[in-house]
């Protein structure tokens, strides 16, 4: 009969991967069960074996590998084991990676020589025993991922100085920081709120240690903390467990709160070093043994359960002052520079300060501005504060702010200077610096040459800036010469015409008619009575000659009635007028022409 059942495939792996390692694989994944313990020094644990990513240590897996000095666990890994590296004795480190979410029990039980422990941020639960007498472990980081701290987590790790609780933890187990004899500090969270039995207990170099409000209940938590000296136990709590501080030999002072309604079994048994406790009247149970072996005085109120015990065990009780009749005294009022106290209550009755008061914090003075003026760019302000309180002042200055310049750059042209204007934005203030001479134009001409009867012109142009300007070339003038002429005569008219050798511009002269140069008239013909005579003159020049006819004569000495001549020859008598006529008749024949002085003629 052939049986098959479903177990898982157990390998050793190859050399070629690993040669101390044994392991199993399921669903993929890859789990090591074991290893050769001659593994010694410094070991990488593998990712992978059997070509399955590596994802747990099961259980003792390293177990007695006592060579192994150093383990890295890869990110792969999910899952540790109980008692993995259990008694790996000569083990000194051990990162746990972030990727580790289940640690198991006695996971480095008997480390003797583990000193250095990175746990990582995914692990939520240090599990019973993990460092159980690791005794070179001397601190410890617990990450915030970690929630609870189980039984013996810590145990007898005699080095461990100090540890740090995160708020995440709401637990802590039996025994877990049991016989850390080196332990001298410990911060417990808010997040606890009972610390169980035999937590502390034999932390023998434990002075001190502050219980914080969430603790409603401690239970034989500090046995045997031989150097705790002084303890508050906050108004949460409740109850005093047995054993709570038995055996607390230093202890010399506890203050128990109203709150604390019972005194557990052996709670301050064999405190040797308490010499008084003070119980409040909240404390209704006080067990038989609580102060066993402890010469005390217990004080307490009249009628309570404290008077009862001490009584009923022989121990001394001094009553209580229930301080009906009190005072403030020692009170002051808080100024701005000193400080205030609240007062002591004083009992009237009993003579005692009963509560101590409170320093009031000098507040300081509450300055508000009283005066200012602001800093200009060359002057100084202030600022001038009242404390509004007491009146006290005080002057701060303002340092002036100095010239915070705009610069504007102004360019050289070509014909003014360049420059830079550094203006203060804030008060306006200017100077002007960096300067530079103007360029001058850069000019280019163009030429419009001058004509005969224009002007020519060169007109420069400056390329830079535009500017421009003209000289003026003057009109030439024409330059004529003699083409043709004609010469006057006495009657026509004569001309030049010029014409201009530049432009050919023409114009004409004209010469005008001399006219006729004559010399005297000669009479060629004498005028007669009633018969015109002639007269001719001849030109000069041209030898023209000229006619003229001359009048005939008249028979009277003158036809001008203006004339008035008194000559004998024009007297007004007939006869006489009668024998002239006579008489130039014959002046006529005989060619005779004479005048008279009046111009007439004679005949």
């Amino acid at each position: 009969l052939l049986v098959l059942s479903s177990v898982p495939i157990i390998a050793v792996a190859d050399t070629s991967e690993d040669e101390y390692l044994t392991y199993t694989i399921s669903n993929g994944e890859a789990t090591i069960t074991g290893c050769d313990t001659s593994i010694s020094g410094d070991y990488e644990i593998p990712s992978t074996l059997g070509g399955c990513p590596v994802t747990a240590i099961g259980n003792n897996a390293f177990e007695k590998c006592k060579s192994l000095t150093s383990v890295t666990i890869p990110d792969s890994i999910t899952s540790i084991g109980n008692s993995v590296f259990h008694s790996c004795t000569s083990l000194t480190s051990v990162s746990i990676p972030d990727s580790v979410t289940s640690l198991g029990y006695y996971t480095f039980y008997g480390c003797k020589k583990l000193s250095s422990v990175t746990i990582g941020s995914g692990v939520t639960t240090i599990g019973s025993y993990n460092f159980y007498g690791c005794t070179s472990l001397i601190s410890i980081t617990i990450p915030d991922s970690v929630t609870s701290i189980a039984g013996g987590a810590f145990r007898d790790c005699t080095s461990l100085t100090a540890i740090v609780i995160p708020d995440s933890v709401t637990s802590i187990g039996t025994s877990a920081f049991h016989g850390c004899t080196s332990l001298t500090n410990v911060t417990i969270p808010n997040s606890i709120t009972s610390i169980g039995t035999y937590v502390f207990r034999g932390c023998t170099s434990l002075e001190s240690i502050e219980i914080p409000d969430s603790v409603t209940s401690i239970g034989s938590a500090f046995y045997g903390c031989t150097s705790l000296t002084s303890v508050t136990i906050p108004d949460s709590v409740t109850s005093l467990g047995e054993r709570v501080f038995q055996n607390c030999s230093a202890l010399t002072n506890v203050e128990i709160p109203d709150s604390v309604t019972s005194i557990g079994n052996y709670a301050f048994a064999n405190c040797t070093a308490l010499t008084s406790i003070e119980i409040p009247e909240s404390v209704t149970s006080i067990s038989s043994s609580a102060f066993n072996g402890c010469d005390i005085v217990i004080c307490g109120y009249e009628g309570s359960a404290a008077e009862t015990y001490a009584e009923s065990s022989g121990i001394t009780f001094v009553e209580l002052c229930r301080h009906l009749n009190t005072e403030i005294i020692n009170a002051k009022d808080v100024s701005c520079t000193e400080n205030g106290y609240t007062g002591d209550v004083f009992c009237t009755d009993c003579s005692e300060v009963i509560s101590e008061g409170t320093v009031i914090i000098a507040a300081g003075h509450d300055y508000k501005i009283a005066d200012s003026k602001n800093a200009t760019c060359t002057e100084d302000g202030f600022m001038t504060y009242a404390c509004s309180v007491c009146g006290d002042t005080y002057t701060e200055t303002i340092p002036a702010v100095g010239h915070d310049y705009s610069i504007v750059t102004t360019a050289a042209s070509c014909t003014e200077d360049g420059y830079t204007t550094y203006t203060c934005i804030n008060c306006g203030e200017s100077y002007i610096a960096d300067e530079t001479s103007a360029t001058g134009h850069d000019y280019t001409s163009t030429t419009t040459a001058a004509t005969c009867t224009e002007d020519g012109s060169i007109v420069y142009t400056c390329s830079v800036c535009g500017d421009t300007y003209a000289e003026t070339i003057a009109a030439a003038g024409h330059n004529y010469e003699l083409t043709e002429s004609k010469t006057a005569t006495c009657t026509e008219d004569g001309f030049i015409t010029y014409i201009c050798s530049a432009c050919g511009d023409t114009y004409t002269e004209t010469i005008s008619a001399s006219g006729h140069s004559y010399g005297e008239w000669t009479v060629t013909v004498e005028p007669d009575y009633e018969i015109e005579g002639e007269q001719q003159r001849t030109c000069s020049v041209c030898g023209n000659v000229e006619t003229e006819t001359i009048a005939p004569l008249d028979d009277t000495a003158t036809d001008d009635p203006t004339v008035s001549c008194t000559h004998f020859c024009h007297s007004e008598s007939s006869f006489v007028q009668f024998f002239y006529k006579i008489i130039r008749f014959l002046w006529k024949i005989f060619g005779i022409n004479q005048y008279c002085e009046c111009g007439a003629a004679h005949y």
